[in-house]
């Protein structure tokens, strides 16, 4: 697996191997996506039909929002490192915007489709951040919130309605 890629300049694999931390267990700060996995993790198990306890899912996606609304201003860009006068030298992959969504909305759609609390609870989620979401960022949340919009008008057509209270059969759009 790639750790990083230096360019322009002369840099035994043993130095920069030894400028990293390394243990048995990733940590946040090594594995920026790992809070969002555990929490999604946690609530992929409670929406399982062994486990069946939405509110724990619930209580995940409050936490996996929070997670996403301190990232949705922020500059994700920092894997580059220049050396003093200004030459790319270090690239170390990191997570984008996308990348972040998809880890913690794209498995939990699936698996709140068969709990409209949890379901309603990731429309919620997504509408505040396309709300709070700067630049072009919101565009991934609207495909994930017509997703869900979708999902829930498909399997709870008598139920589910809009975030302003309008069926979605009576036109309600996203």
């Amino acid at each position: 697996m790639v750790l990083a890629e230096v360019t322009g300049g002369r840099l035994s694999e043993r130095v920069l191997r030894d400028s990293m931390v390394t243990g048995v267990e990733r940590t946040f700060d090594q594995d920026p996506q790992l809070p969002f996995r555990l929490l999604v993790d946690m609530a992929l198990r409670a929406l399982s039909s062994a486990v069946n306890d939405p509110a724990t899912a619930v209580d995940c996606l409050d936490r996996l929002e929070d997670l996403l609304l301190r990232l949705a201003g922020r500059d994700l860009d920092i894997g580059h490192f220049a050396d003093e006068e200004g030459e790319l030298r270090v690239t170390v992959p990191v997570p984008d915007w996308e990348q972040y969504v998809r880890t913690a909305v794209d498995d939990l759609v699936f698996a709140a489709a068969g709990s409209p609390m949890a379901l309603r609870r990731m429309r919620t989620l997504l509408i505040r951040l396309v709300e709070q979401g700067p630049g072009r960022r919101p565009e991934v949340l609207r495909d994930r919130l017509r997703w869900v919009e979708r999902t829930g008008s498909e399997a709870y057509p008598l139920i589910w309605a809009g975030p302003d209270g309008a069926s979605e059969a009576c036109g309600h759009g996203v």
